[in-house]
């Protein structure tokens, strides 16, 4: 098996395999070429990842609910978070709640281990394409199954997930981040990798995993399968719109109808008082960005200003210093989806101003 990701896009992760159908004894040799052909072909049009649209059934993904999983000994750890975690610390927690430290040699690892590949490589991808940086060129590749390579790169790719990079990216990264890396650490100490979880990393995953404790199985198959479907829903059909040039009427529709969190126009009522907090979110952003960036070219807010001029002069001034990459940036980038978000939910027609939508409102959302 070859694999190859790279540019912080990924597709749907492999689905776990599928009972083979059998062939009827009255099929000649013929026809059973032809339908072995044509099953191929099929297969090869269903690993192209096709493209959905927001809140479009996929399986795999709504159909999680239906997946039992098998837990096995979950413990309810009861343990203080506010103290800084090391790698000693989160060994401790695991142990403690019912996860089994493994060997990397154990061969009932070896079904999981090649199902969970996949997502240990994008994952290592999409954090190098986060955090800027450049490792064998930004691409991990895997090469023949269950070879020494795939080992030996598994190992790798691995032991960058458990570094200290995503440690000093840390409250900067996107939730979903956040709880993916700490699927893939639990994986990892489970299935016996050295290199698990190193420097500020533990101290960065430990809110998220005392949280979600009890939702992690133990049993490695499982664990495979929870990980796979939380990859699926939060990074794959997330991905797909990266694909997409957006405008007002993609950015609605995501909003609307995408399966990680769904906004509605009517949740806000459109009263003076609601638009006021608008207004007021909107011209904290405005004094920030003016603080760090004087320019004598941006518009005042005069206050007669509806919001929605508000709204519009504010996204003029952001845009220009949207690919700012300080600190107060960021958390600028931060305020001004909030503030999109507020006045989408309380029915504001032009919640938005329309230039930031292709290359900046939009990664935002999707990251978000």
């Amino acid at each position: 098996m070859s694999f190859k990701y790279q540019d912080g896009i990924g597709n749907l992760a492999p689905n776990f395999p599928i009972p083979p159908t059998s062939t009827p004894d009255n099929v000649t040799i013929d026809e059973k070429k032809k339908k072995k052909k044509k099953d191929k072909k099929k297969r090869s049009s269903s690993l192209s990842a096709p493209y959905f649209e927001p809140g479009e059934f996929v399986k795999g993904l709504p159909d999680e609910k239906d997946y039992v999983y098998n837990y096995d000994n979950v413990i309810d750890v009861q343990v203080d978070t506010e103290k800084q975690w090391t790698e000693a610390t989160l060994a401790n927690y695991l142990k403690d709640a019912g996860f089994v430290r493994g060997s990397l040699d154990g061969y009932q690892y070896k079904k999981s281990r090649s199902n969970i590949i996949p997502l240990f490589i994008h994952f290592t991808n999409k954090i190098l394409f986060q955090a800027g940086k450049h490792h064998n060129n930004g691409v991990f590749q895997v090469g023949g199954e269950n070879s020494k390579v795939v080992r030996e790169e598994f190992v790798e790719a691995f032991s960058f997930i458990g570094s200290d990079v995503l440690g000093k990216m840390g409250t900067r990264l996107p939730p979903p981040y956040c709880m993916m890396a700490t699927l893939l650490v639990v994986a990892g100490y489970t299935m016996g990798f050295p290199n698990y979880c190193q420097g500020r990393l533990a101290d960065t995953i430990k809110h998220t995993l005392v949280k979600f404790n009890l939702e992690i199985p133990r049993n490695h198959q499982d664990l495979a399968i929870k990980t796979q479907y939380h990859y699926n829903r939060y990074f794959s059909m997330v991905d797909k719109q990266r694909m997409v040039e957006w405008d007002k009427s993609n950015l609605t529709n995501y909003l609307k109808y995408n399966l990680i969190g769904q906004y509605s126009t009517t949740r806000y009522p459109p009263t003076e008082e609601n638009y006021e907090r608008i207004i007021a979110m909107s011209k904290m952003i405005m004094i920030e960005v003016f603080f760090n960036n004087y320019n004598n070219e941006d518009k005042p807010v005069d206050d007669t200003d509806s919001v929605e001029v508000v709204l519009c002069k504010m996204g003029h001034m952001v845009y220009k210093y949207w690919a700012k990459q300080d600190e107060w940036a960021h958390d600028m980038r931060i305020r001004v989806l909030v503030v999109t978000l507020l006045a989408f939910q309380t029915g504001l027609v032009n919640y938005f101003f329309p230039p930031l939508i292709p290359d900046y409102i939009k990664s935002v959302v999707l990251d978000y």
